[in-house]
């Protein structure tokens, strides 16, 4: 078993963009940057970039991006990412609040916890816009604005002789929410994989199937907060791996 930990600032962009125009009720975690202010020539060159686009008024836009299992590493689905770009130069990718924050965790092999779905999108939205990035890339939840802090771990069982493992986790702090993804696969020319099973505090969290593909928050049980968390990862008999990401939503005091 792998477990990688990597803790993100959660800093509101509000302060420096007020506009009336980017949509905090419906946004949940993001990630943005400030570009160079922008013409309409490089407000056409993102269109290029979106899956559809959502909104389109005089000094912004907003398209949706659809990041499928060749980007992203998940078979048979697809993550929606949402892209505003303003005439001012902000440019925020999110999900849409109730989506899991650990729905941005990039499951292709060998990725960085780092290399989230979201720095996927503003990574591709800056160079397809054309506009040099002034501001660098960080991160926040509008469906949690008190948060300052998000801490995703990862637990890989890879090992064939190793079925269950178990990681504790404390929250130096005041908990949002937790939530969990997980990637149940197999090697390379095995025909199926083998269930995978995620405990919280030796509680049964969700079971999932052979080559099944879930996320979902730690509400039943929840998180402790104040105090130390078992989370263990199991698999069933088998060819196949599972691999688990909890990433937790917080606030330091």
């Amino acid at each position: 078993m792998i477990v990688v930990c990597s803790t993100f600032g959660l800093i509101s962009p509000l302060a420096a963009n007020a506009a009336a125009t980017f949509p905090v009720d419906s946004a949940g975690i993001a990630a943005y940057v400030k570009l160079n202010q922008l013409s309409a020539v490089n407000f056409e060159n993102a269109k290029s970039l979106f899956d559809r686009v959502e909104t389109l008024g005089t000094t912004y836009m907003i398209g949706v991006k659809d990041y499928r299992a060749s980007e992203i590493g998940i078979a048979n689905s697809a993550v929606p990412v949402r892209v505003y770009l303003g005439a001012d130069g902000w440019l925020v990718a999110y999900l849409s609040r109730g989506q899991e924050p650990s729905r941005i965790v990039n499951w292709n092999d060998g990725q960085p916890l780092g290399n989230t779905i979201l720095k996927i999108a503003i990574d591709e939205a800056a160079a397809k816009i054309g506009s040099a990035i002034v501001e660098p890339m960080k991160y926040y939840d509008f469906a949690h604005p008190d948060a300052n802090k998000m801490t995703f771990a990862k637990q890989n069982l890879d090992n064939p002789a190793i079925n269950s493992k178990t990681i504790n986790i404390l929250v130096p702090g005041t908990l949002h929410q937790a939530s969990y993804s997980i990637k149940n696969y197999a090697p390379s020319g095995a025909p199926y994989g083998v269930k995978a099973v995620l405990y919280l505090n030796n509680v049964l969290v969700a079971l999932f199937e052979p080559s099944a593909f879930q996320y979902g928050i730690y509400e039943n049980p929840p998180f402790n907060q104040g105090s130390n968390n078992d989370v263990k990862l199991e698999r069933g008999s088998g060819i196949g791996y599972v691999s688990a990401v909890t990433a937790l939503i917080y606030k330091t005091n």
